[in-house]
């Protein structure tokens, strides 16, 4: 468009760029086999795919680490995270929020106990208190979190604050303030 200004041509690009549809599947410069589109990781700041399948990928890195050298290849790969040490800090903290952000989406933003809310003060609980054999089998923080988020709501778990969580951890697997409702109540 001659004669238009630079915003409106960004306008312009990037009504083009949301009207675009995104097909599902999507062919690999490597194998030459076509796979669904969430088997290409996705280019860094862009919302395309790489142009290999997650294997191929390997598969070169693997080669290009043999045609270097294994300490080279590390020595290079360690370069570059330090020099974007803040770009993968970042990206793991957005990660890990969002991870978070799913997972009280699925049990919800209030402590069933006490009722606090904001996702800083929230964990999740065993209800069961078998806290331990699940964290044998699903690992713990980030990794516990990542594989709930993957799951359907469970009835083995709950919203709790952390104090509450510390609370029922130290008074015999209930809550002190379920100890008062119930004498309240009675």
């Amino acid at each position: 468009m001659p004669g238009a200004n630079p915003e409106q041509m960004r306008a312009l690009q990037k009504k083009r760029w949301d009207d675009y549809v995104v097909p599902l599947t999507k062919v690999c410069a490597s194998c030459k086999v076509e796979k669904l589109r969430e088997e290409f990781s996705p280019v860094k700041g862009k919302r395309l795919r790489q142009p290999y399948c997650r294997p191929c990928a390997a598969e070169i890195q693997k080669q290009r680490r043999a045609a270097l050298g294994l300490q080279e290849a590390r020595r290079r790969e360690r370069k570059y995270y330090v020099n974007n040490r803040e770009h993968y800090l970042a990206k793991m903290r957005r990660d890990r929020e969002a991870r978070k952000a799913k997972v009280f989406a699925i049990y919800g933003e209030v402590c069933v106990c006490c009722g606090q809310t904001g996702r800083d003060f929230l964990t999740i609980d065993h209800i069961n208190n078998d806290g331990k054999e699940d964290r044998l089998a699903h690992g713990v923080g980030t990794t516990f979190y990542a594989w709930l988020s993957k799951q359907p709501r469970l009835p083995d778990y709950q919203t709790l604050c952390y104090n509450c969580n510390h609370a029922k951890q130290n008074n015999g697997g209930v809550c002190p303030h379920q100890s008062m409702k119930a004498k309240e109540s009675a």
